[in-house]
């Protein structure tokens, strides 16, 4: 048989047991949200442009902000201004345009649909 709680500590108990999922819950999102970071940091590396190899070897995750709640990752690259330019295209010196090579955005999505499997799957 389960243990017995008194009325009078009913109320606290539920608060403890609320708080106890709360922090798995939140254990596990940290968790899940590493996990995919560093996927997302292999899938860039493997789906950049290559001239030199630099701007594909660069890709990194830092861990901006985390504390008993949350957890912020940012996912860089070494050569970030070239991100843009290559995301986006941009314009040659002599004229006309250099095309955009999609990569980020990609892998953006993936991670974004990703995650949110993850941790539906892990709650």
């Amino acid at each position: 048989m389960a243990d017995s709680i008194r009325i009078d500590d009913l109320a606290a108990e539920i608060n403890r047991l609320v708080e106890d999922y709360g922090k798995q819950c939140t254990e596990t999102t940290k968790e899940c949200v590493n996990n995919v970071a560093k996927k997302t940091v292999s899938k860039l590396k493997q789906t950049s442009p290559v001239n030199t190899g630099k701007y594909k070897k660069g890709w990194k995750k830092t861990v901006v902000k985390e504390n008993s709640t949350s957890l912020v990752i940012a996912i860089h690259d070494a050569k970030y201004s070239l991100v843009h330019l290559l995301e986006k295209g941009h314009q040659k010196r002599g004229g006309g345009r250099v095309a955009a090579i999609k990569h980020v955005e990609p892998a953006e999505q993936a991670a974004i649909a990703e995650l949110e499997k993850e941790i539906i799957s892990k709650l």
